[in-house]
């Protein structure tokens, strides 16, 4: 997936439902599908 080194804001666009779990993303890094 292109899903990598993407803004913040693009998660939380992308994967709003899923806002729990973008915390921990965010300070990875990683997405959300890229584990």
């Amino acid at each position: 997936m292109k899903i990598q080194k993407v803004c913040p804001n693009a998660y939380e666009h992308q994967y709003w439902p899923l806002e729990k779990l973008i915390v921990g993303i965010d300070e990875a890094g990683r997405g959300p599908l890229a584990g």
